[in-house]
């Protein structure tokens, strides 16, 4: 089978790569169209054959010259791999593939509509706040319309992959059908992790993300600086932000490879989520958290990421507010002296039980359900 991976975005992604080096295990052509590649966030490169589309600002939103500009590099890119399937990755290339008559499947990597209804919702004040910021906010307002139409009219036809239950529950309540894959790293990413590195006093806590230079109110982070310099809870270590960090009991130390990440992990004890909870999180399942319990760090979360809550159930914590997480790890900062077996059983239980390979079979469904 020949299958055509399309976004509107660049590599690396590590959805879009575990999903190519799935297929290419079963003996599958893959190919990949879509904005410029970057370098590949498994390290090597899975596809036959890449194609450059040219998306901009523009394109996404349909104004008629740049979207026809990518609509005919898109359709030589088809004419040339001629897919058995089109595996769409956002909505926007989702709406692009719907356009071609060939069989896809929509790569849901998040909720959209509900995304944009989340970024927005305190939209009216803002505008009025900031009338400086008034041209983009009529356009992040006009894009949450267009995106959300074209999700309503994509997922009654189109088999849609989604990250985590809830979401895919949303989508079958609007007429679609849905496969869950959740955000977790594959075999190959995990086997050269070592065990968790012996580590005594004080806690040491890692949070892995670029939250800081977010302008993502659903991954708001900044009220975790204040638990650290306030408190004795040893340090925090904050990998892949380009913002320097300057604050008590915190550190940055900027990007990290992937797989040099994952081997520095092993050294510390609390993988941190620190985001603010927010409705939002129920469609979330980021890729950061397993990868801590890969690295048998013991994951701490807002109670908000309900995937993560049914996945690290018996070793997992959740806090419903900055205070609770405060508690937390002072709670976890005084039982050093048994966290290390706890850290061991992390990384036994997320060997078992936690990697895409367990998952990725329903994506072949999902190809099998679109033809």
């Amino acid at each position: 089978m020949r299958i055509l991976h399309l976004s509107s975005d660049a590599l690396p992604d590590p959805r879009v790569e575990r999903a190519a080096w799935s297929a290419r295990r079963e003996g599958h052509k893959v190919y990949f169209a879509g904005e410029a590649i970057n370098s590949f966030h498994l390290g090597s490169d899975p596809f036959e054959r890449t194609f450059p589309l040219g998306w901009d600002a523009r394109s996404r939103l349909h104004w008629p010259s740049a979207f026809r500009r990518v609509q005919r590099r898109f359709s030589d890119v088809v004419h040339i791999v001629q897919p058995d399937i089109i595996h769409a990755h956002n909505v926007i290339s989702a709406k692009l593939a719907s356009e071609s008559g060939t069989a896809m499947v929509y790569d849901d990597h998040e909720y959209w509509s509900m995304w944009m209804k989340a970024e927005l919702e305190n939209w009216p004040s803002e505008f009025l706040s900031h009338p400086y910021k008034a041209k983009r906010s009529l356009t992040k307002l006009y894009a949450a319309s267009l995106w959300t139409r074209w999700e309503s009219e994509i997922i009654p036809v189109t088999p849609t992959i989604t990250v985590c239950e809830s979401t895919a529950r949303a989508h079958e309540k609007n007429g679609g059908r849905a496969f869950v894959v959740p955000n977790m790293p594959t075999l190959a990413e995990t086997k050269s992790i070592q065990p968790p590195q012996p580590k005594g006093a004080p806690l040491s806590t890692v949070m892995v993300g670029n939250e800081f230079s977010s302008p993502m109110r659903i991954r708001d982070s900044w009220g975790v600086l204040d638990v650290f310099a306030n408190n004795s809870l040893g340090q925090l270590l904050v990998v892949g932000e380009p913002r320097s960090i300057t604050c008590r009991n915190v550190r940055s130390t900027g990007f990290m490879d992937h797989l040099v990440m994952l081997r520095e992990l092993t050294y510390h004890h609390i993988g941190l989520i620190p985001w603010k909870p927010h409705w939002f999180h129920e469609f979330c399942s980021p890729n950061k958290a397993y990868e801590y319990t890969h690295a048998g760090m013991i994951p701490v979360f807002p109670s908000t990421l309900l995937q993560l809550a049914d996945s690290f159930k018996g070793f997992g914590y959740s806090f419903s507010n900055y205070d609770e997480l405060q508690q937390i790890l002072t709670a976890l900062s005084e039982k050093l002296d048994t966290l290390q077996d706890s850290r061991v059983g992390v990384q036994e239980y997320a060997r078992r039980n936690l990697h895409w390979e367990l998952f990725e079979k329903r994506i072949f469904d999902a190809y099998t359900y679109a033809n």
